[in-house]
């Protein structure tokens, strides 16, 4: 890539973001389930009734619900935390529904796998070692 388009995709894609949008069947069911059991935080809702709605993560996690629509029950995604054997440990007691876990795994994760109350699957994973993988392109 010339420099100058490096400089103009540097500064496009220097504050991008990915919010995955996840299919429900219910939206106060959603609401309930990741609140309470995965200790999510409710950030809004649109419409009335609600169809569409937002939780938060720690600082950086969000994830949209959008009522029976817009992708499909039995997603998966992966959301990566410092320590998920105490994160178990809470969500255990609060009810959620671990369906794997926690175990370590080849790739230098320890992951557990929690099932929501539509199907969509959340890999929750923390490191167990020092994993060396390139994480950006070298430059060329």
């Amino acid at each position: 890539m010339n420099p100058k388009n490096k400089a103009e995709m540097d500064k496009i894609t220097k504050s991008a973001s990915v919010t995955p949008i996840l299919y429900v069947s219910e939206m106060e069911t959603s609401f309930n389930y990741y609140v309470d059991k995965l200790k999510f935080i409710k950030a809004w809702d649109w419409g009335e009734p609600a169809s569409f709605g937002s939780v938060y993560f720690g600082d950086t996690v969000e994830l949209f619900f959008c009522l029976k629509g817009q992708g499909h029950p039995g997603s998966w995604m992966s959301i990566f935390i410092a320590d998920v054997d105490a994160y178990q440990k809470i969500i255990k007691e609060a009810g959620a529904d671990i369906v794997y876990g926690s175990l370590d795994e080849p790739h230098g994760m320890r992951e557990m796998h929690v099932e929501d109350p539509d199907g969509n699957i959340i890999r929750f994973s923390s490191a167990i070692e020092t994993v060396t993988m390139p994480v950006k392109p070298a430059n060329t």
